[in-house]
Formats: structure tokens, C-alpha cells, sequence
């Protein structure tokens, strides 16, 4: 749960400070959003990187749903999330 709070918290102060560059597109880190959250990131294990990946992708899934973004993409060869405002 504190997981969940961290990463909402995060992805929202960045999904609101970026939002205000009006309809210019960006991308950020996993590893970025991760330690922003307050959560060390060179010691999760694979599978903890891939759960808090899909947990990434739930809370921007529900930005999208209520019209903060118009989407995203998660690259998993890149490890960058892309924002679309």
C-alpha cells in the first residue's frame, strides 16, 4: 500500500508540473520515477522492477481515464515512461 502512495504521489506531481508546458509530450525514467517515490532502485529484484512497472502503468491508466493525459507507453527496452499531455 505505502508502495501504491508513493508511486501516486510521484507520477502526480510530475503528470501536474509537466502538464502546464501545454501539449508538449515527455519522458522520464523508470529508475527516476522509482527513487523519486523514495524507493532505491538498484536493490529490486527483477520481479519487484516488473510489479512496480505494472503498477506504474494502473495509476497512469487512471490519469488517462480522467483526462490528465492522453496516454502513455511504458518502453521496456528503453525503461522510460512516455508521457502524452
Amino acid at each position: 500500500m505505502e508502495r501504491t502512495i508513493a508511486f501516486r504521489d510521484t507520477l502526480t506531481e510530475y503528470v501536474v508540473t509537466k502538464k502546464c508546458r501545454k501539449g508538449k509530450d515527455f519522458c522520464i525514467e523508470l529508475k527516476e520515477i522509482t527513487e523519486n517515490a523514495g524507493i532505491p532502485f538498484e536493490s529490486l529484484s527483477r520481479k519487484r522492477k516488473q510489479r512496480d512497472r505494472e503498477l506504474i502503468g494502473t495509476i497512469l491508466d487512471r490519469f488517462v481515464q480522467a483526462g490528465y493525459l492522453k496516454g502513455f507507453t511504458i518502453g521496456l527496452a528503453t525503461k522510460m515512461v512516455e508521457f502524452w499531455t
